[in-house]
């Protein structure tokens, strides 16, 4: 249900309408009063997935510190965990942890750029569909993932020319 779509070598982190989906899942799940019980493969690519998943609900929705969280997983546990990489091609030059992805994310709650309460799961998934297109700073700074020169290829579903984007705005 919550998988990853690969470019390359890349595995993660889950993106943020997967994230929110989670959160919202169990949020309703718990408020109805039953439990969760989530079970992973024994890829380390989709544990570290896995745990990002947790860990963001505890950071959005319980309101969590990261230490706190850290703690409950156990700093040694987390430091262990195969770290994320880039979508690029070659040698992984900027390995993130989930840690690095919480601190990015509390930092994105801090500045209000994303909110539990306001996200509109719909409309990220359709700018995710119409190009891979992300606000940064909401109706100021957008980003897309991996523009191309021409079109076709192997990622044609999803690859854009900055031109054919556009007239979007």
């Amino acid at each position: 249900m919550y998988k990853y779509e690969c470019y390359n070598s890349d595995f993660g982190p889950l993106n943020l309408a997967q994230l929110h989906r989670f959160c919202k899942e169990v949020d309703s799940t718990l408020r109805n009063g039953q439990k969760v019980v989530h079970a992973c493969s024994t890829q380390f690519a989709k544990q570290a997935n896995a745990v990002f998943l947790h860990a963001g609900f505890l950071l959005i929705v319980k309101g969590y510190s990261i230490n706190k969280i850290a703690d409950i997983f156990g700093s040694s546990y987390l430091d262990g965990l195969v770290t994320f990489r880039d979508a690029g091609v070659g040698p992984d030059d900027f390995p993130l942890t989930v840690i690095d992805c919480l601190k990015g994310l509390q930092r994105a709650i801090e500045l209000d750029f994303y909110s539990y309460s306001k996200f509109d799961l719909y409309d990220f998934e359709r700018m995710l569909e119409q190009g891979d297109l992300s606000w940064v700073v909401q109706n100021q700074i957008i980003a897309f993932s991996s523009p191309t020169s021409h079109h076709g290829g192997r990622y044609s579903a999803g690859s854009f020319r900055p031109d054919d984007l556009v007239d979007s705005f």
